[in-house]
């Protein structure tokens, strides 16, 4: 069960733990959330701080949100990621304007300059901004607000 929520057995200590970040959310909800599934299948658990305690009991929690634009700055580019295969959100996010699929990175990769479609792709599939790629957005947009437009006479 751990394991299938992103926790690693760790042989020095002899348990499991697992990284937070910025995508992963806090840690009173990936506790509680560890808790709640550790209680739904019969297990005993021991969590030392009453409120984490009383949201794995009840499964009160901010779940794990798996759906993230994140951005990739020396490409320059917002990274749509996601856990699962997902042909729906796959093709949905194909058909952004230059879009392309980073095998390595196992990603797709949109310009920021097409940040209007991945928002409204976003909005459809539940995907969630890092800070980076929203600080990435807004200075795009105030880039494209501040440039120097000119007529030039033939």
């Amino acid at each position: 069960m751990a394991k299938t929520k992103g926790y690693r057995w760790n042989e020095d200590d002899c348990c499991w733990y697992r990284r937070l970040n910025e995508e992963t959310g806090k840690y009173p909800d990936r506790a509680a959330e560890i808790g709640h599934e550790l209680l739904r299948n019969g297990y005993a658990i021991c969590i030392h701080d009453a409120e984490i305690t009383e949201k794995a009991i009840t499964g009160d929690y901010e779940k794990e949100r798996t759906r993230w634009i994140e951005y990739d700055s020396k490409n320059k580019v917002l990274a749509l990621h996601w856990s699962g295969r997902n042909n729906e959100i796959y093709n949905a996010s194909r058909k952004i304007i230059n879009s392309r699929y980073n095998r390595e990175k196992g990603c797709v990769e949109i310009p920021v300059a097409h940040y209007r479609s991945v928002n409204n792709f976003a909005k459809k599939f539940d995907f969630c901004y890092t800070e980076d790629a929203l600080e990435a957005i807004e200075q795009y947009k105030k880039e494209q607000r501040e440039m120097r437009r000119v007529k030039v006479d033939k």
